[in-house]
């Protein structure tokens, strides 16, 4: 199953339970920096930047978050964290998973699973909170 067709799969699923993730700059040889937080309830998906990320004159927005000030809401999961989700289809997925002993995994389980960090954005780290 593709992420697109997980993700159009799990939007008439019950509700799922919240989530909370927290989002790194890792600058290779520098130190961490807080970016936001990303967090799932009553079926809606919110992201936030930390003060700590909005202070900092020399780290710009993160693509489809352009305003420093606002919070983001959407009833799925922004492309900028759905990009972390692998195909489930594959072999070394399916194994991952069943070595977390998840059984029907929820967007939030594939985040804190597969979510950490990606080839697509390797400076950013996402963890669960």
């Amino acid at each position: 199953m593709s992420v697109l067709d997980f993700l159009a799969a799990i939007r008439s699923r019950p509700r799922q339970q919240p989530a909370r993730f927290v989002l790194r700059y890792v600058p290779p040889g520098g130190t961490h920096v807080t970016v936001g937080r990303l967090e799932f309830s009553d079926g809606m998906w919110t992201f936030r930047y930390d003060p700590e990320y909005k202070r900092r004159q020399d780290l710009r927005p993160l693509e489809g978050f352009n305003d420093l000030d606002r919070e983001y809401r959407s009833g799925v999961l922004f492309p900028f964290f759905a990009i972390r989700i692998p195909d489930l289809d594959r072999s070394d997925v399916k194994r991952k998973l069943d070595e977390a002993r998840v059984r029907d995994p929820d967007i939030a389980d594939l985040l804190r699973i597969f979510g950490r960090r990606v080839v697509s954005s390797p400076a950013f780290e996402l963890l669960p909170a």
